[in-house]
């Protein structure tokens, strides 16, 4: 896992995203792990409704310990695909919102 974001909340590490060699080519990931330090075990997330595209590169940020806010990055390790949207994800609820921005 290679341009992903990590993001603590508690006793937990998210890692969002990123990219993956499946041994021919680098992939751009969409999904979500969570790394538990009080049993040291790892557990992918299921997330559900709207999924966030796929991406690596991007930022990262957390806002009242609860909500990891994603911006920008790439699709594609290939082409100039740059992500120029902000989607946040409830760790609670375990959804994406898109969120609407303009500027």
């Amino acid at each position: 896992r290679v341009s992903h974001s990590a993001t603590v909340i508690d006793h937990k590490l998210y890692i969002i995203a990123g990219g993956r060699f499946d041994g021919r080519q680098w992939i751009s990931c969409d999904d979500v792990f969570a790394f538990d330090f009080t049993n040291c075990q790892w557990k992918a997330l299921e997330i559900t409704g709207v999924t966030m595209p796929r991406r690596r590169g991007h930022s990262a940020g957390l806002v009242s310990n609860r909500y990891i806010v994603v911006f920008g990055g790439t699709t594609s390790l290939y082409t100039q695909d740059n992500r120029n949207d902000t989607w946040m994800l409830d760790t609670v609820d375990r959804c994406w919102t898109p969120c609407l921005h303009t500027g």
